[in-house]
């Protein structure tokens, strides 16, 4: 992210501020020790009081920042903040997706969380190992059989001359499972 003025950066932590006390409660710790962090350590902010945080409404943030990539950068701390109570908080994912109509930003990591809080979890996790998968090999893996490396995997027979474990071990002594796709042999 560029460098940023003060008012940008008050501008993104009171929309964090708003997210975390989306639904009328109170901020947690959780809240307010992820506010502080992001203050200090990514938006470089010092001597922060959480309680002095202007109120930033989506309409005011689109005003205060200034570009796509500041906007975007922005949005994703926003979405943290519906996470760092431990659950994923409908309340606050509806607040982010307020944001990030306001700022006219799609990503795919809003998907994932608006599928996880409607309870589509396996689609979510697989979704973000595809995305995960993709940042591996640098390209898109939409042609790649799923089954090969989405976790998908059987458990191994015993010990037989067909078995090659690949150059890092195999799983399945740890943990008696076969990956195929690595060379090993399932029966």
């Amino acid at each position: 992210m560029r460098s940023i003025g003060r008012r940008e950066r008050d501008a993104i932590l009171g929309a964090m501020r708003q997210v975390a006390l989306a639904g009328g409660r109170p901020l947690s710790r959780a809240d307010s020790a992820s506010l502080l962090a992001a203050g200090r350590y990514l938006l470089r902010r010092d001597a922060l009081d959480v309680g002095d945080l202007p109120a930033v409404e989506p309409a005011d943030l689109v005003v205060l920042l200034d570009g796509r990539e500041l906007r975007e950068e922005a949005l994703k701390y926003l979405a943290i903040m519906a996470l760092v109570d431990g659950s994923l908080d409908h309340a606050k994912l509806a607040r982010v997706l307020e944001y990030s109509r306001a700022l006219d930003v799609e990503a795919d990591y809003l998907t994932d969380l608006v599928e996880a809080a409607w309870g589509h979890l396996d689609w979510a996790a697989a979704d973000m190992m595809r995305k995960n998968f993709d940042s591996v090999i640098s390209r898109s893996s939409e042609a790649v059989d799923p089954a090969r490396w989405s976790g998908t995997s059987r458990r191994c027979g015993g010990r037989g001359t067909s078995h090659r474990p690949d150059r890092f071990g195999c799983n399945r002594d740890r943990f008696g499972l076969c990956f195929p796709e690595m060379g090993h042999d399932a029966r």
